[in-house]
């Protein structure tokens, strides 16, 4: 596996790994901890969002919301937290997502959930004092 994104990585075409089938649930963990590792030794800022951005995908691919929440911060995009807070069903996930956005201090507002007021209290540190 390694082996492989480190070619895809050289020969520039490392939007294939998505396609991959080999990609499951049993190795997504071990492929997407390989491309955040890497993404630290890269010196062009494009080949750098391009290996976040295949690891976001992956997570994203798999359901793993808080993971690919904590990728999507480290490129800064911040326009994929309302995507990922509409798309998880876990209620335990999403308080764990508003944590990471609070100690991230990302102005972020719950709408139309359940618990709607309680995460909003969570991501403004509300109860921080307490």
């Amino acid at each position: 596996e390694a082996e492989a994104i480190d070619l895809l990585i050289e020969v520039q075409r490392l939007k294939n790994v998505l396609k991959l089938d080999s990609i499951d649930e049993k190795n997504y963990k071990r492929v997407c901890l390989y491309l955040i590792k890497t993404a630290d030794f890269m010196s062009d800022p494009d080949d750098y969002t391009e290996v976040l951005e295949a690891a976001y995908e992956l997570f994203h691919k798999q359901s793993q919301y808080f993971d690919a929440l904590r990728v999507a911060l480290r490129m800064g995009n911040e326009e994929a937290i309302p995507d990922l807070m509409s798309q998880c069903s876990d209620p335990l996930m999403k308080k764990q997502m508003c944590f990471l956005l609070a100690r991230h201090r990302i102005n972020f507002e719950v709408e139309g959930d359940d618990d709607e007021e309680e995460l909003n209290e969570i991501i403004g540190n509300e109860k921080l004092s307490e």
